[in-house]
């Protein structure tokens, strides 16, 4: 069977029994068997098609897919697995993969050095060098993390090996191993350590003296950052001692078992230990913590989903760093808590630090520096902590970022006084290291949104778990049937916190029975209210806005109806900023362009909004009053329907338990129409809502005067609006009992008991004033003779109506129509 070859570290080289294979009909092709082989996994036409032609429509991405499979298997043949439904590369044929061998040292980075050696050799470059293909972003991303992936590895590796062969006494082929080290890894300070111990021991102490002063010049260049205590003390044995006779050699310490970047320390010559810290003689096997004020994870629900996800991203993607994002109490804190500690061997050292009270960069670099050097370097700098990831593999949590951004501003904006955090973040995820920042935040980093399509720096958006919630509710203790614990759980949107309080009150007034709580359809009280305030009140006056129509619109949402509703003030641009930094505070829901929010926030909006109305109306100060629609009448009829019953029948029920009566209530009312009237700046929606308010409350109309108000909204079906003034008014989406073209004649009977009118249709109707009945009505024809119009004229004498007037021409009657002649029937004088 012929042997397939990928050498794709470095340069990708591609050969079948060691003839190199150059027919690929494209990039593309070769860059999905490179793919396929280095994932191992099968993947079907689909998603393959995606990945390779993302910027396609999915019939063409198929049919270049379609294209590229027979070349495949006419060059490599068995080697791949191809069916109707799936591409797979096939393991069981004789093939030779380099970037195998590189990914053995994850599980075996103690290996002999015959491992460790054959391993490394593998190594001709950097994971597809130079290999690049247009149009596939998401290949382009998987190769990206791969290549940082496969040099981390070779790094570790190399390290490794370097500390075999100093143990080994073995310090020519180990000065060989830390040459390569630095030029794959420049920075990592612990390289220059065992490259200054192998020039030393091997006669070469001026170039271990030069070794020292290249790495303390590339530190300050690179980091503004001073070397470790540990190799200054290094540097000054070598400087005050000659340590490559053959008695200072026989001094080497026994072999050290330990593993890790202290390890070369360890396995030292005791002229080089005698004057380290306390805590380095020894080896370590355990990782060093500090937890600080990391929360009690003993009890933990669920989100196994989002535990396999983080550890995705921190131990094989290897990603520098990650934002838990999520909205207050949905379990932020916990899980990462949860995960540090599930994956606290995986580092040399993991510590905890809250920014709940707001610390200053430099306190908290200060802490976080001292730490990661054990007390070794106090220099509270952006350079030194990198430094101390780069020497260490580091887990470090900082939990409550939000407390550092500012409130009322686009999200992820920093308070006064701590900007140059913008700083810290920035550098922790370009700057290459070997440790994890993990970050949880209720809000996302303007600097993560930026490097997050690297998989260095990943997002995991955290929202409510089902599985997670009901566990917590059985472990409370509440009682109720699995439908009422999933209706209750929904009802808080799965948030644990908020179902926490909610079980609290529960069980103190309900006996802990989740039925009896429901029947009362309560979902905002105390603490919950409390949570939302805080997430609420941090939003811009845009943000906060869009977030009052969200919860009036009751439904999915469009861009465009967003503007429509609040209006050409604002501009396309700032509305999508809005939402885009609304997303980002995980306060808001999109599908397919529309936007929603989940039932326990849009219920605390809509409360705080009808709570505003009210003060406003009693206090006459009108702002919110005039700036949301509390009833809409371009929506289906049961969001309309949802709106009166939610929003305006709450604002009517709270006012009257205000003022105590009904008359109060209207008396207010005829201030603030008061009020619209003497305002030169107009409120949008004031009119309108104050209208539909009397109406619901059933409120006599007669003599009010909206002349010259806009209406928006107004919802006037049913309504005996006699004696009404709506002289000049505008109406904007009304609905009327019946809707009528526009009229261009009207007539009273002499005693005004009759009316009757024509409109632009030829349409000819008479009612009855007392109660607009339906008396008579035509539709006009354009030519009315001899008994027809006889008939017609004959109602018209009986009814009393003066509905036509005589124009110029003395022999033909026209309807006036505004002031334009337009015929709707005529006659001759004789024929009247």
């Amino acid at each position: 069977m012929q042997k397939l070859t990928l050498k794709l570290l470095g340069t990708p080289q591609i050969s079948l029994d060691g003839q190199l294979l150059t027919q690929f009909v494209s990039r593309k092709a070769q860059a999905l068997l490179i793919y396929i082989a280095v994932t191992g996994q099968p993947y079907g036409r689909e998603v393959l098609a995606d990945l390779f032609w993302q910027n396609m429509p999915s019939s063409q991405a198929l049919k270049n897919l379609r294209t590229v499979l027979p070349n495949l298997r006419l060059l490599v043949g068995s080697h791949l697995i191809i069916t109707r439904q799936t591409i797979e590369f096939n393991q069981d044929c004789a093939y030779c993969l380099d970037v195998q061998a590189i990914q053995a040292l994850q599980d075996h980075k103690t290996g002999s050095i015959q491992f460790l050696s054959e391993a490394i050799s593998q190594y001709k470059g950097d994971f597809l060098e130079g290999f690049y293909i247009s149009g596939a972003p998401g290949f382009e991303s998987w190769a990206l993390t791969e290549r940082e992936r496969f040099r981390e590895l070779a790094i570790e590796g190399l390290h490794a090996l370097a500390e075999q062969y100093l143990s080994q006494q073995n310090y020519t082929a180990g000065l060989a191993v830390t040459r390569k080290l630095l030029q794959l890894d420049p920075w990592r300070e612990t390289a220059h350590q065992q490259q200054m111990i192998f020039l030393a021991y091997t006669k070469q102490r001026r170039a271990a003296l030069a070794q020292y002063e290249a790495c303390r010049q590339m530190l300050a260049d690179e980091f503004n950052a001073e070397p470790m205590t540990v190799t200054t003390a290094l540097y000054e044995r070598i400087r005050s001692e000659n340590l490559g006779d053959s008695a200072e050699r026989d001094r080497l310490t026994a072999r050290s078992n330990s593993s890790g970047k202290q390890a070369i320390l360890l396995t030292a010559p005791a002229a080089l230990r005698s004057d380290l810290p306390p805590g380095l003689e020894t080896p370590v096997s355990t990782p060093r913590c500090d937890w600080g004020e990391a929360a009690d994870v003993s009890v933990f629900y669920g989100r196994e989903i989002e535990t396999a996800a983080l550890q995705q991203s921190i131990g094989q993607d290897r990603s520098r760093l990650v934002l838990l994002l999520g909205m207050g109490g949905i379990g932020k804190t916990t899980l990462a808590t949860k995960l540090a500690q599930t994956m606290s061997h995986q580092f040399d050292m993991v510590i905890w630090r809250s920014l709940r009270n707001a610390p200053v960069l430099e306190s908290l670099l200060a802490d976080l520096v001292s730490f990661l050097s054990d007390q070794q370097d106090s220099r509270a700098t952006i350079g030194q902590m990198l430094h101390w990831l780069k020497s260490h593999r580091c887990l470090v949590i900082l939990d409550n970022i939000e407390t550092i951004l500012q409130e009322g501003g686009a999200a992820g904006q920093y308070r006064a006084g701590y900007e140059n955090y913008s700083e810290l973040f920035k550098a922790l995820g370009e700057v290459q290291h070997q440790s994890c920042i993990l970050l949880t935040s209720r809000e996302k980093l303007a600097e993560v949104a930026v490097l997050e399509d690297a998989f260095t720096v990943q997002v995991l958006p955290l929202t409510g778990s089902l599985t997670a919630a009901q566990s917590l509710l059985t472990a409370r203790g509440l009682l109720g049937s699995p439908a009422q614990k999933q209706q209750l759980a929904k009802r808080y949107s799965c948030n644990p916190l908020a179902l926490k309080i909610a079980a609290g009150l529960i069980h103190d007034l309900f006996d802990g029975s989740i039925e009896e709580f429901l029947k009362q359809g309560v979902i905002l009280f105390g603490g919950v209210r409390r949570l939302l305030e805080q997430q609420f009140k941090r939003l811009s006056p845009l943000e906060q806005s869009i977030m009052y129509w969200l919860a009036i619109n009751q439904e999915w949402t469009s861009v465009e109806e967003l503007a429509a509703d609040i209006g050409p003030g604002v501009a396309r641009p700032q509305l999508l900023e809005a939402l885009e930094s609304l997303s980002w505070r995980s306060l808001i829901e999109r599908q397919q362009s529309h936007y929603t929010q989940k039932p326990m926030l849009m219920e605390y909006v809509t409360n705080s909004l009808i709570k505003t109305v009210v003060n406003e109306i009693i206090n006459k100060k009108i702002c919110l009053f005039g700036r949301y629609a509390l009833l809409k009448n371009n929506v289906n009829e049961y969001i309309r329907e949802a709106q009166r019953r939610l929003i305006l029948k709450e604002v009517a029920t709270q006012l009257q338990a205000a003022l105590n009566s009904s008359e109060q209530v209207e008396a207010q009312l005829q201030e603030i129409l008061l009020l619209l009237h003497g305002s030169s700046d107009q409120s949008v929606y004031a009119a309108g809502n104050l209208l539909n308010l009397c109406c619901h409350l059933e409120i006599g109309l007669t003599g009010y005067d909206f002349s010259g108000l806009t209406l928006r909204h107004v919802d006037l079906q049913g309504q005996f609006l006699q004696g009404v003034n709506f002289q000049d008014s505008q109406f904007h989406l009304a609905s009327f009992n019946q809707t009528t073209r526009a009229l261009f004649a009207l007539a009273f009977n002499p005693d005004s008991t009759l009316l009757a009118y024509g409109d632009i249709g030829g349409y000819i109707a008479v009612r009855r004033m007392t109660d607009y009945q339906l008396l008579l009505s035509w539709q006009g024809h354009t030519h009315l003779r001899g008994s027809s119009f006889r008939r017609f004229k004959k109602v018209l004498n009986q009814i009393s109506l003066k509905l036509f007037c005589r124009l110029e021409s003395p022999s033909e009657i026209f309807l006036l129509q505004q002031g334009i002649l337009g015929v709707v029937f005529w006659t001759s004088v004789s024929d009247l």
